[in-house]
C-alpha cells in the first residue's frame, strides 16, 4: 500500500452502501471479475427516462442536423466495398438503451455490465438500464444503424459494450472508473470511450494526499487497459 485516500466527499447512500455475493448472469464473466456483483435493488420503472424517436423526415434546427456524420459522408464511406476488421467499443458512460431502433444488433449485452455501484461489477439487466440518454448519444454517433431513422452512425457495423459507470446522480467515482476499465480489458474490448469527468473532485490535484490515491489508481486502470492494447478515446 503507498498511499490511501477518500473517494468521495459526502456520505455514501444507503443504496450503496450494501453489497451482496450473487454471482454475474454469464459465467465466463464470473471468471473474469475479481469481485462479487453487487446485489442492487431494482430501480422503480418512474426513475427510468422515456425516450422519444424523433421524426427521421424533421429538420428543426441543428438538433436534428447529423452535421458531422453528413460532414464526413459516414454513409458513403460505409458503402465502400472494402473488408472491415470486426471491432467493439465499450462505451463508458451513462449505459445504453438497446432496444433504440437505431441501436438494434448494436449492443453485446451479454458482455454489457453496470459498475456504477461500489465499482463492483453486475451484470443484472435492472442495474445496466440506463440511467440517462448521454450513453445512447454516444452510442449512437459511434454505430447507430443506417436505417433512415434517426442518424447514422459512424461505424455501423462495430459491435458495442456498455459499460455503466455514472450513478442514478450522474457521478462517476474512481472505484467505477477503475472496474469499467477492468471489465473493458478482460472482456475483448478493442476501444473504450470517454465522455465525463471523474468525481467527486472538478481539479485532480497529484500532490493532495486526499486525492493522490484514487488519482494514482485511476492512471493505473487506463495505462493497464493501453498496455493490453486498447485504444483509449477521450471526447
Amino acid at each position: 500500500v503507498r498511499s490511501i485516500g477518500p473517494t468521495r466527499v459526502a456520505a455514501v447512500p444507503e443504496s450503496e452502501r450494501a453489497v451482496g455475493g450473487a454471482t454475474p448472469a454469464d459465467p465466463a464473466a464470473a471468471s473474469a471479475s475479481d469481485g462479487p456483483v453487487a446485489d442492487v435493488p431494482a430501480a422503480e420503472a418512474s426513475d427510468v427516462p422515456t425516450v422519444t424517436i424523433p421524426d427521421p423526415n424533421s429538420r428543426v434546427g441543428s438538433a436534428r442536423s447529423n452535421w458531422g456524420a453528413e460532414a464526413m459522408d459516414a454513409r458513403g464511406a460505409a458503402e465502400v466495398a472494402v473488408t472491415r476488421a470486426p471491432v467493439t467499443v465499450g462505451i463508458i458512460d451513462t449505459g445504453i438503451d438497446d432496444t433504440q431502433p437505431d441501436l438494434v444488433g448494436r449492443v453485446d449485452t451479454a458482455r454489457s455490465v453496470s459498475c456504477a455501484v461500489n465499482g463492483v461489477p453486475n451484470q443484472a439487466e435492472d442495474a445496466r438500464r440506463f440511467s440517462d440518454e448521454h450513453g445512447t448519444h454516444v452510442a449512437g454517433v459511434i454505430a447507430a444503424n443506417h436505417n433512415d431513422i434517426g442518424i447514422d452512425g459512424i461505424a455501423p457495423e462495430a459491435t458495442l459494450v456498455s459499460i455503466k459507470a455514472l450513478n442514478e446522480s450522474d457521478l462517476l467515482y474512481p472505484e467505477a472508473l477503475v472496474c469499467a476499465y477492468e471489465w473493458a480489458t478482460t472482456h475483448q474490448v478493442d476501444i473504450v470511450h470517454n465522455s465525463y469527468q471523474m468525481d467527486p473532485w472538478v481539479y485532480w490535484n497529484p500532490t493532495d494526499p486526499e486525492q493522490a490515491a484514487a488519482l494514482e489508481a485511476a492512471e493505473r486502470a487506463i495505462h493497464r487497459a493501453q498496455s493490453s492494447g486498447l485504444a483509449v478515446i477521450a471526447g
